[in-house]
Parts: C-alpha cells; structure tokens; sequence
C-alpha cells in the first residue's frame, strides 16, 4: 500500500507540471528537478512496502510517510503559485495572465517564501535518497515513468480478496471455452486490472516455462499485456507497433521481418496477422475508453481456427462489449463491488498488515470507513493503506481520518492544521448549517465531498472560508438549492458537481473558476445562463434536467451558455445545451475535440448549421438532438467528410425524411429515433448499417408495415414502440439472424401476432407491452407461439425500461 499511497501523490504531481507547463514558465525547470528526484525515489517504494516488518518496520513506515508528505509539500508550492495566477487574472484579465505571467513567476520564483520552500523540498529529497543506504532498500524494476495504474500489476494473490470466482471463471475462459474474446466490464477502481493481470501472469509463467520444453496444446505460444491509457490511440499505428515491440521482445528471431523498411500501417497488420497465424496468443488491452484502435488491429489479432486465442478487454464502457461482440463472439465478466464482508475483511488485511495484535476498539471506525468506500477495493486499500502507518487508536484514527463526520455538532472535525486531511468527507444529519469551523484553516483539504440527509441545507459563505486550495467538490445529492457568492473564490477548483440538487442559478462568481475542467450540473434545474467565457480548460460539461420521466411526455432541458463557447477548445463532453438561441451554434464550430454533445430545443432553421459543425468534429462518439418542443429536425445535409468516428445517434422531433447521411456512418452501433413522424419506412436506409447492435423507433413512422429485408448484420437488440398505425411486421426468412432482444408495446392497431417471429432463431427475450386486448388473447393461445422457446416470451401491461437513462452513458 505504502507504494499506491507514495507513487499516487508522485504521479499527480507529474500530471499538475505537464498539464501547467504553458503557465508555470520557467519555474517548470524547478519543479520537474524535484519531480525526477521523487520518481527516482519512487523505485524503492516497493521494497520498503516488503520490508516493513521486523526490527526495522517502524524506520522503514516513517521513511514512506515522509515522502509521500514531502510531494504533498510540493503539489502545495505548485498548487499556491497557480492560484496567485488566477488571482492575477482576476484582477488583469485572462489577457493580462498570459501575456504577463513570465514576468510575474520571474518575480514570484525569488520569493523568499516560494525559494525557500523549493530548498527545504530538495535538501529533504536528498536526506531521503541517503536514508534508502541506511534501511538496506534495493531499487525496484518498475521503470520510474510508470502510471497511477501500475499498483494493480502487482497485487499479491492474498490480496485479491473476494474476487476468487471472477478468477476461476476467467482461468476457465482462458482453458477450456472456445470463445475468443472477453470484456470485463466495472468500474474504475473495482480490481478489473488486478484480477486480469493474476491469472496473466500465471498463464505467461505457465507459457514462457513450457516454450522451453515443447509446444503444448493448451500453451500460449505467445503473451502481451497492451496498456492503452499510455498509449496516444489517435494513431492507428500505436497500438500495432505496440504488439510488435511485444512480438520482438519475446522472439528476437522475429525482428528482421518484423521490422523492415516497409512501414505502412497496412504492411504492419499484415506482418503481425502472419506471425500469429499458426499461434495460440494471449492478448490483453487494459484500460479502453474508446475502439478506434481496434477497427484496424482487429484484422490482425480476430482468432480463427481451432488454436483457441484469447484476446481480453479491460474497460468501464458496456458498448466495448458491444463493438467487440459485433466482430467475433465475445463472453462479458462484469466485476462487482466487495460484499461487505469482503470488504471489511480487505480493510483489516491492509490496515493492520503488519500487526499480530487485535484492536477491537477500532472495529467501529473500521466499519464506517468500509461503508463510505462501497466495496470499491482501490479505495478500501488506499485508505487502508494510509491508516496503516498512523497509531491504531481511536483518537489518532479519528484526528487524521479522510473522513470526518459530523452529527450533531462538529466534534469530529480536527482543530490541529497539521492534522487536517486532504479529503474530506461530511456526512451531515441534521439542520445544523454551521458545519464548519470559519476560523479554522483548511488549506490543506484538496477534495470535499458532502454527504447530506438533513431536510434542507443551506451553504453558508463560511463553508467555503479557508478551502482556497480546494480541487474537487462533490456536492452531489445534497439537499441545497443555493450556493453563495464565496464559490468564486475556489479559483484552483477542477471539479464540481451539483447533480441532483435543487440548485436553480450558480453565484455571479461561478465565472472565476478559470481551472475548472468538470462541471456536473446533471438533474439539477438550473435554468439561467451559466458564464463560461473564462472556463477556458473546461473538458467535461454535464447538465440536463427531465420533466416527466416516466410518461410519454418526458422532456429533456439543458443548460444555457454565455458568449464564448468557442473559446473552450478542450471540452470533450458537451450535454445537453439549450439551443434555443441558435447563435450559439457558431461556437461549437470551433470544439473540434468533442466526443459527446447532446442539444436541445434547436429550431429547424439552425439543423445545417449544426451538421456543419458536427463535420469538424473528428472524434465525435456520440451525438443526441432534440427538436424544439412540437418542432421539426432539418438535418439534410451533403457532408463532405461524415462523422464516421459516431457509434451512438439519438433524433428526438418530427423529421421530413431519414438524413441521407446516417447510412453512411460505418462504426453506428446504436440508433434512436422518436417522435420522427416519418411516412416512409426507414429500415430500408438502417439495414446494411455494419456495426448497428441497437435500434429503437418509438413515435417515428406512421406506416402500417415494417418489412425487415436481409441485411442487420449485427443487430441485437430491437425496441419498437408508440407505432399507433401499425398492423403488420414482415420478417424475411434469414433477415436479422443475430437478434437476441425484441420488445413491441404501444401499437395499438396490431391484432395479428407477427407470423415471422418463427425466424428469429436466436431471439432469447420477447417483450410485448400495452398492445390491444385482441392480441394479447392471441398471444396467450399456445398455438401462436409454440415456436418460442419457454422463458423467452413476457406479456406486460406496462413497459418498465426508461430509454432515457441511457444518455447518462
């Protein structure tokens, strides 16, 4: 633990220089000196983990603590000098901060303050690289550039405690399934890379230790493990190379074809296809946050024949299970959080780690702290971890917890500035708003997140006194409807989330948060114009609010901006923004980085302004659009260049007909359209869609026939609901060969049951809801359908699923 613990603080701190290089100037020399020198440190990080026992556990354990305080000193110096920045531009003008901010770190980097502190960091350094001579600490191999995510790589197997049978599961994937490709799915922090990498490791020892003899059957001939958060996927090349260098380093045989003077993209997946051909492979992607990789290096790696290779996903995104599944069979393994038991059992293995001796006074607080981290095993362990090295009683527990909590009055809150933490969790359970001590200092504290079952919380501006240093802010769910004035003073704040809280407006102040890079105003009614003309490092922008959700009538609002939406060139995610003044549909002409956007309320005259927009974005992912309320979508438009990196499309408003481009989007897996109103039958242009898993129509065609043709060559999943005129769905014997999920309701001129369901062959969920009484008597006869198997048919009077939730992915 003590190795996650340091290497965390170590590895921020890497993030702040290089995210901050343009504004820190020539003090960025400074601190990367100090950088390097905690990165050379951090190779006996893990060596002193092991040696924490015996007669030198207790040097060994104040040798870790004071590095890892020593880079929290350091994100301190660096932390200061970008708030007197923004407190610079404030005064100046974002201008004045850039053009002047040479001059200004020239004259704060002598500061007697900011000098001295940079000393004492170093001296300390030094002290601490001698000290590893005295503690008989031998440096690691872990290669010093290593990630944040590295500690899951080398989790012990006593340590993966609860996660025996995703383990067995997966050893028996790996051995005896014929499936070729697996997605394990969870979210960040849930031990997905620390129980791939387990059995990885011991399928690899197994392979590197049969190679040398002979060539087994159930052997893998070859083993790589691609970290694709290193790796910059933009370049279809990387991730090639990347099993190259793989390829090489364990068949040196192999370089001279391997690399050869030939070195387009096309001659490299043909190379590693031939090399791989007559292998058994194992190949694990860890950490994939998107696919675009895999549309090339999938005609490399697609296991074929009776070899039996494997090729793992590691991801939090349930579509990678759905892309991948569109190329080759694929089996999904979602990690779940610890059960409680689990839990607490973990939080004891790592926080009394070194102890033979029981402290039963600390099994309350062990229990709290277990509760608060939702079986998540990274936090567990890392709280764990950090507990670990502090005194195993109560008082000193509770004066240096990372949580503090406060009941009736705040007596848990510490009054020693040397024992604040740097998060800071408060769970509030009454009406008391005075919550926190306005005198004292909480300089320290970097991130808050407030836990409230009060009835009503009213944030006074003493609650933000003090947090001057404050990056996160959580206030999700809290029972506030207000925020004061002092927000605006958090100006090195990067965080904030208000999503479903009953905040309506955000304090004038709110434009002062020059650092801020995710706002999170989800479920929240925030209706007036949020001022984001100086948020220029915003990256993630979340707000939308549904009225009505759970009836035919739900509608979707999102946020209004001020002028200079052009100007945040990082933003990535943009949903949902209120379109309703079409200007602001010029801005986002200039966000050529955009992933997601959602609009709403966009009038039918602004629909080929936004598709000229939508064609400068070359990494958009997904796109939803909704009409003004009774309006119409114009989205006719001759693209020069479609979209093709889209895999999720949402239209919600009456539409003339289908655009003529969506059939050209080659990499579409999800289609939603409502409330089209179409008059022309629209599975003609969708059919032949190659990657197309998902497909919903509610609302959107006032035909009386759908006739499903050959093609759907992927479909999975197909929703069909609120077709008031339909009566006949005409399926052609082999058309959507691949269709597993279908769910009809709403149709009310249907009282034939569909004849042609008797081709759906791998259907295993049919669904029909709130259809005429006529057809459900139908339904019910055995004779109608005794061609679906038991289990698959269900009859409802109401449908339960909520399309709608959908967005929040």
């Amino acid at each position: 633990m003590a190795e996650i613990a340091a290497s965390l603080v170590v590895d921020n701190l890497l993030k702040l220089v290089v995210n901050e290089a343009a504004i820190l100037g020539s003090v960025k020399e400074e601190v990367e000196g100090i950088k390097n020198q905690l990165n050379v440190i951090k190779c006996f990080i893990r060596d002193a983990e092991e040696k924490q026992v015996g007669e030198e556990a207790v040097k060994v354990k104040e040798w870790v603590n004071e590095l890892r305080k020593v880079a929290f000193r350091m994100e301190d110096v660096v932390d200061k000098y970008l708030l007197k920045v923004a407190e610079r531009g404030q005064r100046h003008g974002i201008h004045g901060k850039l053009t002047k901010g040479k001059e200004m770190f020239k004259t704060l980097s002598h500061n007697h303050d900011i000098a001295s502190q940079i000393k004492d960091i170093k001296e300390t350094l030094v002290r601490l690289y001698n000290d590893r001579l005295a503690l008989g600490l031998q440096q690691s191999p872990i290669h010093p550039t290593s990630t944040p995510r590295l500690g899951a790589h080398f989790v012990e197997e006593s340590q993966l405690v609860g996660m025996e049978t995703n383990k067995q599961e997966l050893t028996r994937w790996l051995t005896t399934k014929p499936t070729p490709a697996m997605v394990v799915i969870g979210p960040g922090g849930i031990g997905k890379t620390a129980i791939v990498k387990n059995v990885y490791n011991k399928q690899e020892k197994i392979s590197l230790e049969k190679n040398k003899d002979n060539k087994e059957a159930n052997n893998f001939e070859f083993c790589a493990w691609i970290n694709m958060s290193e790796l910059q996927v933009e370049d279809h090349n990387v991730v090639i190379s990347q099993i190259i260098e793989n390829i090489i380093e364990k068949d040196r045989s192999a370089s001279a074809t391997l690399r050869s003077d030939t070195t387009t993209l096309e001659s490299h997946v043909r190379k590693v296809k031939e090399y791989l051909t007559n292998k058994r492979y194992l190949i694990v992607f860890d950490d994939v946050k998107e696919l675009r990789f895999w549309d090339v290096t999938k005609h490399a790696l697609i296991p074929k024949g009776n070899k039996n290779s494997k090729v793992i996903f590691i991801t939090r995104d349930e579509i990678v299970a759905e892309v991948i599944g569109s190329d080759a069979p694929v089996e999904v393994r979602k990690v779940e959080a610890l059960s409680p038991r689990d839990a607490l059992m973990l939080f004891r293995q790592k926080a009394f780690q070194f102890e033979q001796v029981q402290y039963p006074e600390l099994n309350g607080l062990s229990e709290e702290f277990v509760k608060q981290c939702n079986g998540v095993p990274q936090a567990i362990v890392a709280i764990a971890g950090l507990l670990s090295t502090k005194g195993k009683t109560t008082t000193e527990w509770r004066r240096d917890q990372l949580f503090c909590r406060v009941m009736k009055d705040p007596i848990a809150l510490p009054n020693s500035l040397d024992s604040v933490p740097r998060r800071l969790s408060i769970i509030k359970k009454n009406d008391n708003a005075s919550i926190i001590n306005k005198d004292q200092n909480w300089k320290k504290v970097r991130s808050c997140l407030v836990f409230d079952d009060s009835k009503k919380w009213l944030v006074s501006k003493d609650f933000f006194s003090g947090f001057e240093l404050l990056v996160r802010l959580d206030l999700s769910n809290a029972r506030l409807d207000k925020l004061p004035e002092q927000l605006g003073h958090l100006l090195n704040l990067k965080y904030l989330s208000l999503r479903n809280t009953n905040v309506m407006r955000l304090p004038k102040s709110f434009g002062n948060l020059v650092n801020l890079q995710t706002l999170d105003l989800k479920k929240t009614q925030v209706r007036e114009e949020v001022d984001i003309k100086k948020l220029v490092k915003l990256r993630h922008l979340l707000a939308y609010f549904i009225s009505n959700q759970h009836s035919d009538m739900s509608y979707l609002y999102g946020v209004k901006l001020s002028d200079g939406l052009q100007n945040l060139k990082s933003l990535q995610k943009l949903s949902f923004l209120d379109a309703s003044d079409g200007r602001i549909i010029e801005g986002l002409k200039q966000l050529k980085n955009l992933r997601k956007l959602g609009i709403v309320e966009l009038e039918k005259q602004f629909g080929v302004s936004l598709c000229q927009a939508i064609e400068n974005m070359t990494q958009l992912c997904s796109l939803s659009i909704w009409a003004a309320k009774d309006g119409m979508l114009q989205l006719q438009y001759s693209f020069k260049s479609p979209p093709t990196s889209l895999h999720r499309l949402y239209l919600n408003g009456r539409l003339e007909c289908l655009p003529k481009w969506i059939p050209k989007l080659p990499n579409l897996s999800r289609v939603y359209l409502k409330w089209s109103n179409l008059k022309e039958d629209p599975l003609p242009y969708l059919k032949d869609l190659p990657e197309l898993l998902y497909l919903e129509l509610y609302d959107s065609y006032v035909g009386d026939e759908l006739h499903f043709k050959n093609g759907w060559f992927k479909l999975k999943i197909l929703y069909l609901g609120s077709l008031p005129n339909l009566k006949t769905i005409k399926i052609d014997e082999g058309a959507i060969p691949y269709l597993t999920e279908l769910k009809i309701g709403k149709c009310h001129s249907m009282v034939h049951v569909p004849s042609d369901l008797r081709y759906l062959t791998s259907l295993k969920k049919l669904y029909f809801y709130d259809m005429p009484e006529q057809f459900i008597r139908r339904m019910k006869d055995p004779q109608i359908h005794r061609h679906i198997p038991i289990g698959v048919l269900h009859l409802s009077n109401y449908d339960l699923s909520d399309t709608l939730r959908d967005h929040d992915s």
